[in-house]
């Protein structure tokens, strides 16, 4: 239940109403006449003195917003319905006049000569970014003006016309008409790329190919490359390789502060692996992906498809990588591989193997919880690398492809308004999983002497054991993250909503996670505390 207010305290138009709509992605029920969506769709009139509510709800994730005819709806509100339970908004769902944002971009030109193309997206729904909602192109001043907009905060980001992205911001758009200003600055850039000693060409991303902020530039015949940035400092920088299948990222790379850096040399290591991937019946695989993870983590992991069953990559660090190749309904063991520098190309064959189904069903007090995300991983997988995620459907019910090898997996299952599980289920169940879930859980208070290695998105340093299950420390991290809080390196960290029972966070290496599958603990790396239902524990990790 709720309520509706419009600025200003005016009355609100007759007609006023409130929707509420799924805010996760579920899935149809089978063998329904209509989608799952609109089986627990609802909307409902505001009286006159703008009070709603809702009655019969199923639990779940939803967005709730209001609208009235002629003017622009309210920003969402997200609510997390659990069963047998009431729930009163703590703010009101407000309806505001348009508003309308003129937006300034200095200079009025990117360096390829073309107009500024500025989007705005919608953040406000979860604080995160929703969806893109407009598009305009900036006059030869560098002027776009966006109308007939819902008051609240957006995303905004200005793209030259070759589809670079140059400035990523926060704007807020108030009833009426407000002018912003977006200053882009200009910094000079050459260097060359190589592979070992020779010329490499490619293209070279600053800020990652999928960077929120990123400039796309190509080499020459030698290598050679020039761009303009918006600065200078540290850049994520991905090569993708077109004279040598490279596909690398280097996590950090020092430009300076000054306007102007030449010279710069990227150098990818000449290191090549080489393979194919057969099916149980020793033949070549068409389609697929092949995965490769070096002891860098992100920065050295590389993901490629299948040409007629073989694959082939270069530029990986010397050293040991693990390999693994996967369809929908088949993958390969993880295998690990010594690559060395100016030596003949590190050949693997791998083999798939066809996955196993499970089906099951995320209940609570015996009703369906929809909408509730499943990780599932094998001790023999790198660092807990998933094997197969899913989400849960309208009725609960949700279906894993997991390996068939495997006797057991590690599962994590993450419902909003519920306690984070994690349990162990086997990986050819023969007949359907029930995995409850409850409101009953507590809050474990995590304080690192030293902090987790956020450089390396793969593995953070540190694993968690609890209920038989081994996981990367980042798993409970991420949860915490979707509850609103965030990190602040050695101090003491909150993971809230979590079952209870006993937590150990271990220093260890991705290798050692079929150790403590097994259970053996290295009890000198470990520290551990006790989470009961509605208590707060703290583990001091040294």
């Amino acid at each position: 239940m709720g309520w509706v207010e419009a600025d200003s305290g005016r009355l609100l138009e007759a007609g006023t109403r409130v929707e509420m709509r799924p805010g996760g992605r579920l899935t149809p029920l089978q063998n329904q006449r209509d989608s799952g969506v609109q089986a627990v769709r609802h909307s409902t009139d505001v009286d006159e003195r703008g009070f709603f509510h809702f009655r019969g709800v199923a639990p779940g994730t939803y967005r709730l917003q209001a609208n009235e005819s002629g003017g622009p709806p309210s920003r969402p509100i997200v609510v997390t319905v659990v069963a047998n339970s009431e729930i009163t908004l703590e703010r009101p769902l407000l309806l505001e006049p348009w508003a309308e944002l003129e937006i300034l971009v200095t200079p009025a030109l990117p360096p390829d000569g073309n107009p500024w193309r500025v989007e705005l997206a919608d953040i406000d729904v979860q604080r995160s970014v929703s969806e893109t909602i407009a598009r305009h192109v900036c006059d030869s001043s560098g002027t776009v003006a966006f109308a007939r907009l819902t008051p609240g905060e957006y995303v905004l980001k200005a793209k030259a016309g070759d589809g670079n992205t140059w400035y990523v911001g926060r704007v807020d758009a108030i009833p009426g008409r407000s002018v912003l200003g977006v200053q882009v600055n200009l910094f000079d850039l050459s260097g060359r790329l190589l592979l070992g000693d020779r010329p490499l060409t490619g293209k070279v991303w600053f800020g990652g190919a999928h960077g929120s902020v990123r400039i796309k530039v190509s080499t020459d015949a030698k290598g050679r490359f020039h761009a303009w940035l918006p600065r200078g400092g540290k850049w994520p920088v991905e090569v993708i390789g077109e004279s040598a299948r490279v596909k690398r990222s280097f996590g950090s790379v020092d430009l300076g502060s000054s306007s102007r850096k030449t010279g710069l040399e990227l150098v990818v290591p000449d290191t090549c692996i080489v393979g194919e991937v057969l099916d149980e019946d020793g033949s070549l695989v068409p389609e697929g992906m092949v995965t490769v993870v070096g002891d860098k983590g992100l920065e050295q992991t590389v993901q490629v498809p299948l040409a007629d069953g073989r694959f082939e990559i270069w530029g990986l660090d010397p050293g040991s990588v693990t390999v693994r190749a996967e369809q929908r309904d088949a993958d390969s063991d993880w295998l690990s591989v010594p690559l060395k520098q100016g030596d003949d190309p590190a050949r693997v064959k791998l083999t798939l193997r066809r996955k196993a189904l499970v089906n099951g069903r995320v209940v609570a007090g015996g009703r369906p919880v929809p909408g509730a995300r499943l990780v599932a991983w094998s001790a023999a997988s790198y660092g807990g690398l998933p094997d197969g995620m899913t989400e849960t459907g309208v009725d609960g019910s949700f279906s894993l492809r997991l390996p068939s090898r495997n006797v057991e997996e590690m599962l994590a299952v993450e419902a909003a308004g519920f306690s984070r599980r994690a349990l162990r289920v086997p990986a050819k169940a023969q007949a359907a999983l029930e995995i409850p879930v409850s409101q009953e859980g507590g809050v474990l208070v995590a304080s690192f002497a030293e902090p987790p290695r956020y450089t390396d998105p793969m593995f953070s340093g540190y694993v968690v054991l609890h209920a038989g299950v081994v996981e990367d420390y980042f798993g409970l991290e991420i949860w915490a993250r979707r509850h609103g809080r965030e990190p602040q390196g050695a101090a003491e960290f909150e993971i809230p909503a979590l079952e209870p029972g006993e937590y150990a966070i271990c220093k260890a290496t991705p290798s050692e996670f079929p150790l403590l599958a097994a259970g053996g603990v290295p009890r000198d790396r470990c520290a551990v505390a006790t989470v009961t239902a509605g208590g707060r524990a703290l583990v001091r990790v040294r």
